[in-house]
């Protein structure tokens, strides 16, 4: 949009207005409380997935040991069916 004034001062005003100024502050508070918003959740989606990744290594763990104790059942178990047949 042109403006045909040599008035620099209303061409200011024009650009500048009060009410322009306040709303792009508000626009612009909005944006960083929604940054703001977005990063809190992230932080909970990665608290989240560590709680997770801790759970995992856990269960993973209790499999090793099962598995362990499996395995000397069957040796345990192999070694009796070798001396019920002497």
């Amino acid at each position: 949009m042109e403006i045909e004034t040599n008035d620099l001062t209303y061409l200011e005003n024009f650009i500048l207005m009060p009410e322009r100024v306040k709303r792009f502050e508000e626009m612009a508070n909005f944006i960083i409380q929604q940054q703001y918003e977005f990063a809190k959740n992230l932080q909970k989606h990665i608290e989240v997935l560590d709680k997770i990744g801790k759970g995992i290594d856990a269960l993973s763990e209790g499999i090793n040991k099962l598995n362990s104790k499996l395995e000397d059942l069957k040796k345990e178990s192999d070694k009796n069916d070798n001396n019920n047949k002497m």
